[in-house]
């Protein structure tokens, strides 16, 4: 399972990992932004049917996982929350969605690690890209409503995190396209979009060949920072 095995789930040094990300971003935006480039992905051609226009400002955050549904929780969450707190850098937390399980246990164990989200808070992320065996139906009505618990709980609607292939092949909904999505589409000059999104939020463009995940976040730098300003 390319999820439980990524190393976005493993531990290293808290410190190195979020200023390299956090350098990473500042750069990236600096040079895209300099160039002010962007990316046409015309929907009137074949070839990019439920594409959309793309303009790359800035590279995301770093995001820390929870846990595994209710099976695995990452000991290291609570410290590394803390200190991307003290490091002034926006921070956010996803869950790795298991919907063979109990999605209302699954979204306590969510609202549990982070509580009422603040200012430099990003919003949560529910991670879909396994099946558990369950049916389309049966995912998108859990994923539904772990999302509607954990926005009421942390003041903050989530983020979701899918594959457009997984979630056209194994979920199939067109519900979901007042969710903030990430899609983690590598390879293309712009992502594949879901049907029932028009658009994305943030891009995982690249794993960085399985070393540290490389996000594009679509919109400018004043717009990440109102994502993660303080609910109200």
């Amino acid at each position: 399972n390319r999820a439980r095995n990524h190393p976005r789930m493993t531990d290293p040094s808290v410190d190195a990992v979020f200023r390299r990300r956090s350098v990473d971003m500042i750069d990236q935006h600096a040079k895209l932004a300099r160039h002010q480039r962007a990316i046409q992905c015309r929907r009137s051609l074949p070839a990019n049917r439920g594409r959309v226009h793309c303009k790359i400002l800035a590279i995301g955050p770093p995001l820390r996982r929870i846990g595994d549904g209710t099976g695995y929780a990452d000991s290291q969450f609570g410290p590394n929350w803390s200190k991307m707190k003290a490091a002034g850098i926006l921070r956010g937390a996803y869950q790795f969605f298991e919907p063979g399980q109990d999605e209302v246990a699954q979204a306590n164990l969510m609202i549990a690690a982070v509580g009422q989200l603040g200012e430099g808070d990003l919003p949560c992320m529910i991670d879909v890209e396994s099946t558990g065996g369950q049916s389309g139906a049966t995912i998108a009505s859990k994923v539904a409503h772990w999302i509607q618990l954990v926005g009421a709980a942390t003041g903050k609607a989530p983020i979701l995190y899918t594959g457009p292939y997984f979630w056209q092949d194994n979920v199939g909904s067109t519900a979901f396209g007042k969710t903030p999505l990430l899609i983690a589409d590598y390879g293309p000059s712009c992502p594949l979009i879901p049907p029932g999104w028009s658009n994305w939020a943030i891009w995982q463009y690249s794993d960085g060949n399985w070393s540290l995940d490389h996000d594009v976040f679509n919109g400018t730098l004043a717009d990440l920072q109102k994502l993660a300003a303080a609910p109200g």
